[in-house]
């Protein structure tokens, strides 16, 4: 069963769906934003989940700048250079952390996947399915940290935004459906309810945009016309470049003397002086000020289709509309951490093929997995940002999973990868596969962490000792 979808986000159309046209698509991250205020565009962490592993030979081969993807990963080949593959990684905590009555690695690998830390006490699977972890998440460890050194205001007004992409109702007891394992650090031995997952699209809509204040009145909101639209943008490129101007004063008079960094003071200041020249934008005639916000319009709640909890077929909707959502979420400035999880009870036989070590029969799963990931780096890069780059370059995205490979149920030998620069910290570093004798999956982690501008020193289970990956 298939509904009709109206949500639709592409390059061109993510902006058509929001009335603004090819122009304010240049602008969206910037124009609703808060930490474009700091002159400075702010990093984005998501990570994708999926379940059963990868076959190492579907996946990738190779090493260095010299990798192919397999069959498997052939739909990121637009994207080859903005990956880093890290094979080989293991989840150490999970060896230190016996499952005691749960011998099921799908658990055992959830508990561990993000966390790097074993349950705060005994579990069984029939608890709910909810396999906590004693430690909190990544995601959720850089986001609280971010924050702290924020002086401990949110960064955005939606902290981290959790979706899921599943076929049917919600089985408690059911080992596939425990999730991930996340939680706030605040909240220690707690796992993240189910309900803070979204599993209806409109859900998640309402959650993003159900109390957005566009500044139109009357909870209208208000478009700006084509020509302060233009006045935003030459606004945005100004700052801009006077930021980096600004940036490069002291090393250049470092290394050439302070007459040439005067002069580029001083294109700082013309830049400063132009920007401020510029018209705002005006007033919405309902006595509030309109800002650069108001070039966000979202698309309406009618237009995002509801999931019917105890209803299936629901699959390929759900894989069309969160990405989507997640993409609104980023661009608009709603959120900047987001978590995908993409069940595979979109193909009910694949657990079992595993099982079985029919490989052949899993060969759709593993590339629609492949499709899914490139979807969401797509929709990353169709998102510019003022230094001429895009919300890819912007990001660090994770694509990750509760096993190293489905028929084995084991938790070392991960394939996983991330994409994206980290705003310039892992440029240059990409376009590589890089393989990773038996080292902690937290080390990964840990040079994440630094990358989105962490400062915590450890993560996880303190036996495991992480260090960030030398080559990140």
């Amino acid at each position: 069963m298939h509904a009709t979808n109206k949500l639709r986000f592409s390059r061109r159309s993510l902006l058509k769906a929001s009335a603004l046209g090819p122009l304010a698509a240049q602008l969206l991250p910037e124009l609703r934003n808060a930490a474009y205020a700091a002159e400075a565009i702010p990093k984005n962490f998501i990570v994708v989940y999926t379940y059963q592993g990868q076959w190492p030979d579907l996946w990738a081969s190779g090493s260095g700048r010299s990798f192919s993807l397999g069959q498997a990963t052939a739909a990121l080949a637009p994207f080859k250079n903005d990956l880093i593959l890290t094979p080989g990684l293991n989840m150490r905590s999970a060896e230190l952390n016996p499952p005691g009555d749960n011998s099921s690695g799908h658990p055992q690998g959830q508990i561990h996947s993000t966390t790097s830390h074993g349950p705060p006490g005994a579990f069984k699977i029939t608890d709910g399915g909810a396999n906590p972890a004693g430690g909190p998440s990544i995601d959720q460890a850089i986001l609280f940290d971010l924050i702290r050194q924020n002086g401990g205001q949110a960064l955005t007004e939606i902290p981290s935004l959790h979706l899921a992409v599943m076929d049917s109702a919600f089985a408690p007891a059911s080992q596939m459906l425990g999730r991930i394992s996340y939680r706030p650090p605040a909240k220690a031995g707690a796992h993240a309810p189910h309900n803070y997952v979204y599993q209806s699209p409109n859900e998640a809509w309402k959650k993003l945009f159900d109390t957005f204040d566009t500044g139109g009145g009357s909870g209208t909101p208000g478009a700006p016309s084509e020509g302060q639209l233009r006045f935003a943008q030459r606004r945005l490129m100004l700052k801009h470049a006077r930021v980096q101007f600004s940036s490069v004063k002291d090393k250049v008079s470092n290394l050439y003397g302070a007459n040439t960094a005067d002069r580029f003071q001083a294109h700082a200041d013309f830049l400063s002086e132009a920007e401020n020249a510029l018209p705002s934008l005006g007033s919405t005639g309902s006595g509030k000020p309109q800002t650069l916000n108001s070039a966000c319009i979202v698309p309406t709640s009618e237009s995002v289709p509801p999931k019917p909890q105890t209803q299936s077929g629901w699959y390929d909707i759900l894989s069309d509309n969160m990405p989507k959502l997640m993409q609104l979420g980023l661009a608009c400035g709603r959120t900047r951490f987001v978590t995908l999880q993409i069940e595979d009870s979109g193909h009910p036989s694949v657990h079992g093929w595993h099982h079985d070590n029919r490989k052949d029969l899993t060969v759709p799963f593993h590339t629609d997995m492949g499709n899914k990931f490139a979807d969401v780096l797509g929709k990353l890069k169709a998102v510019p940002t003022a230094d001429g780059k895009n919300m890819l370059y912007h990001s660090v995205v994770l694509w990750c999973g509760e096993l190293a490979q489905g028929s084995t149920h084991s938790t070392n030998g991960l394939n996983w990868m991330v994409a994206g620069q980290a705003g310039g910290a892992w440029e240059g570093k990409t376009g590589q596969l890089i393989r990773y004798d038996g080292q902690p999956h937290t080390n990964l982690f840990m040079s994440i962490a630094k990358a989105m501008g962490a400062e915590f020193t450890t993560f996880g289970d303190p036996r495991v000792n992480p260090k960030a990956l030398a080559e990140l």
